[in-house]
């Protein structure tokens, strides 16, 4: 009977785990631009940028939405055969979204002062080494200008949907019934088969 108990249990957990429709999703905004003048070996004027902010959608559609700084996953920057990633962005920056699911607010002010910076050249949290309105350094504290810039200028931004991402509730349910089916099986094995064959 227990084990019976035990079984049901652990299906209703894994199964409750998998119908549930708390999924989050990952919006990409991306933006790109012309190296104005270069600092980083590898990199020259004239050379195309891209920018790309991973950002916390929740599960909300793309239309009328606001990001804050606290959503914003992460950002890389590519360049050539340069790449960085960057943690953080300012305090108070974000996006939004009009009712087409257009961006209509670029607030892009760069890399936070606590942002980790990792590059071709090493990882730096220096605030000299990190990606700004008007120009991004690398780890060594070099620097290329871009022509424009990255705050304010919402029409250069693109704004999609890239992944659907199991909220940690949900990997906690689907964690708990694995464990509860392994325990069944355990039990089971300890108190031998329940049916034997003469």
């Amino acid at each position: 009977m227990k084990l019976g108990l035990n079984i049901v249990f652990a299906a209703v957990l894994i199964f409750g785990a998998s119908f549930r429709s708390a999924d989050a999703s990952v919006v990409d905004f991306q933006y790109q631009g012309t190296v104005q003048s270069a600092g980083t070996p590898g990199i020259s004027a004239g050379d195309a940028f891209t920018i790309n902010v991973f950002a916390d959608n929740g599960s909300s559609s793309l239309v009328n939405q606001t990001w804050e700084s606290y959503d914003i996953l992460y950002f890389t920057l590519q360049s050539g055969i340069y790449s960085a990633t960057y943690t953080a962005l300012v305090p108070g920056d974000g996006f939004a979204t009009d009712g087409t699911g257009n961006v209509y607010i670029d607030f892009f002010g760069g890399t936070a002062s606590n942002s980790v910076n990792t590059d071709n050249f090493g990882t730096s949290t220096d605030s000299f080494a990190g990606l700004y309105a008007n120009a991004f350094c690398d780890t060594l504290q070099r620097c290329n200008f871009i022509t424009g810039t990255l705050y304010d200028v919402p029409a250069q931004w693109t704004v999609t949907e890239v992944a659907a991402v199991p909220e940690p509730s949900t990997w906690a349910m689907m964690i708990l019934g694995f464990c509860g089916l392994g325990f069944v099986a355990y039990r089971r094995k300890q108190n031998g088969p329940t049916l034997r064959i003469a």
